[in-house]
């Protein structure tokens, strides 16, 4: 009980402690006053864009009460039995049983690659997991043969981003390299991860961006701002109160800091697949997709939308999810339950959705289910 007890801490600790750290605005809200799931519009203020959509090609399932994998035709191909699993990244997924020592690392042939030793293990990024090797002790990194590379003496780390991960020491952010090695300073009062080489940075309330050298690119003139994709960053000025949304205004920037599509956008969030989720009205209006030339190509009609991903999004009609593709045309209907989750993007032709009664199951792109639990 202990181990387990101790994975689930540090899982809602660690959630914690990043969004605080991070400074970004509360999850957004919907039309209807309610917090929208994770990855709504503008849920990423202040960070990097979400880490590409994994290629890794099997499906975090739960049968009652243990956890097993099943691959994008639906067959179970890691029978469940683990107490707590994640989700595959780089070749490895983190899995727990009853009884184990640790928290240990499986392959997609359900081996384990790392031994089950580990206090607690987060995903792999760019060949590195952070973990905590004993009780009491702090972060650092391991290799996928479990070796320790990045000794566990930090107090608060993230993933690898572009070859560089965050550092927080005391109330300032920098950042290190795949060494360990401090190579930026903790200087800023909040940061972001490196994304087409620049990460954004925030001094004394503004936010600009700076090159992995620690440079300056962009000096510090935002209220707040996400990190490059697709060429643009989209950032923030105005507003008033914790959330900056409230009265303030969105655009996009280039890399050399200039306005591409002036603030204009009540809401808005990063680029992916050439458009973005935004709206005109209110912060609390309905929500459309711009292209890269402000265009707004898709009505503002939805009371929630995310990212593009395999050339559909996931949107919110009347508490209900489904999904449209890139001309608005809704290919799955708005029929699955609301609920929090950062999963509902599609990857390798699957994606998973809420059935209601804590059961989550997958749909295909024509909104077939393809697997869901036994009753």
């Amino acid at each position: 009980m202990k181990k387990v007890f101790s994975f689930i801490v540090i899982v809602a600790v660690s959630v914690v402690v990043i969004g605080i750290f991070s400074k970004a605005p509360p999850n957004p809200v919907t039309t209807d006053g309610s917090k929208a799931p994770l990855n709504s519009v503008a849920a990423d203020a202040g960070k990097a864009p979400p880490n590409p959509v994994t290629t890794d090609p099997l499906f975090r399932i739960k049968q009652g009460d243990m956890w097993g994998y099943i691959d994008n035709t639906g067959t179970v191909v890691i029978q469940p039995q683990y107490d707590i699993a994640s989700d595959f990244s780089e070749g490895v997924a983190r899995v727990w049983e009853s009884g184990r020592a640790g928290v240990g690392y499986i392959d997609k042939n359900g081996k384990y690659v790392i031994k089950p030793r580990l206090e607690f293990g987060l995903d792999f990024s760019e060949g590195l997991a952070r973990v905590i090797e004993e009780v009491d002790d702090k972060w650092g990194y391991i290799d996928k043969s479990g070796e320790c590379v990045i000794e566990c003496k930090f107090g608060n780390v993230f993933e690898f981003s572009e070859g560089l991960a965050l550092l927080v020491l005391g109330e300032k952010y920098g950042f290190i390299d795949t060494n360990g090695v401090v190579v930026i300073e903790a200087q800023f009062d909040s940061a972001g991860e490196f994304s087409e080489g620049l990460a954004p940075v925030e001094i004394e309330d503004k936010w600009g961006f700076i090159d992995k050298d620690g440079h300056m690119a962009i000096e510090p003139r935002f209220d707040h701002a996400n990190g490059f994709s697709e060429g643009l960053a989209c950032v923030f000025i105005g507003g008033k109160g914790e959330s900056i949304y409230i009265g303030g205004k969105s655009g996009y920037i280039n890399k050399l800091g200039e306005y591409v599509l002036e603030p204009q956008f009540k809401r808005a969030k990063s680029f992916s697949e050439g458009l973005a989720v935004a709206n005109t009205s209110t912060h609390r209006g309905k929500v459309g997709y711009i292209n890269t030339k402000g265009d707004m190509i898709i009505a503002e009609q939805f009371d929630g939308a995310w990212d593009f991903s395999e050339g559909l999004a996931l949107v919110e009609i009347d508490k209900k999810m489904g999904y449209i593709d890139k001309a608005g045309n809704i290919v799955v209907e708005a029929q699955f339950p609301r609920a929090y989750s950062d999963k509902w993007e599609f990857r390798n032709g699957l994606a998973r959705v809420y059935l209601g009664r804590d059961k989550y199951g997958y749909i295909d792109k024509s909104g077939e289910i393809v697997w869901k639990p036994e009753d």
